[in-house]
């Protein structure tokens, strides 16, 4: 929230600077008579105009996206894990289970969340990893605040599994 009135400030304060700025430089042009101040006004005016937008859809964003602290204490039905840039592989999937320390029937913990990404990557296995936290519908008791699935999407790091040399002139006992 401090983010979003720290964005709201700026806006403000540049949209007075743009009008003041346009202002000054419309009443000065004006007392020129210069032929081209209606070309600059409208410049002036349009980069105002993008620059008002521009601002506006950076606060929209900023208000759009979420935090944990909604979803702090929320019960965790489900836990996933899904790859990104490789095919699933059950016995993968059953490795990072065991790995992560979010479960599921748990109430959802930002602390949990970031041990288990911590874990994750600790285990050299994962390149990159992100959690998505879904809606799994309303609560029992009809509140907004119902039960979460969590989504671990994990981009798996490149591993060499196993190295042979073929040359015909060593033998596997000359290493």
């Amino acid at each position: 929230m401090a983010t979003l009135r720290a964005l709201a400030r700026i806006f403000a304060f540049v949209v007075c600077a743009v009008s003041v700025t346009c202002r000054l430089d419309f009443t000065a042009r004006f007392a020129n008579n210069s032929q081209g101040s209606a070309k600059t006004k409208l410049r002036q005016l349009l980069a105002a105009v993008f620059l008002t937008v521009t601002l506006f859809s950076a606060v929209l964003r900023v208000q759009a996206g979420s935090t944990f602290a909604e979803y702090e204490g929320r019960l965790i039905t489900a836990v996933e894990i899904t790859f990104e840039g490789s095919p699933a592989d059950p016995a993968a999937v059953a490795e990072f289970l065991s790995i992560i320390k979010v479960l599921p029937n748990t109430q959802f913990s930002a602390v949990a969340i970031r041990d288990s990404l911590q874990a994750l990557f600790d285990s050299e296995r994962v390149a990159n990893a992100r959690v998505e936290v879904l809606e799994s519908g309303s609560s029992p008791t009809g509140s907004a605040r119902g039960p979460l699935r969590l989504r671990f999407v994990i981009q798996r790091q490149v591993q060499i599994g196993d190295v042979r040399l073929t040359d015909s002139r060593y033998r596997h006992t000359d290493f």
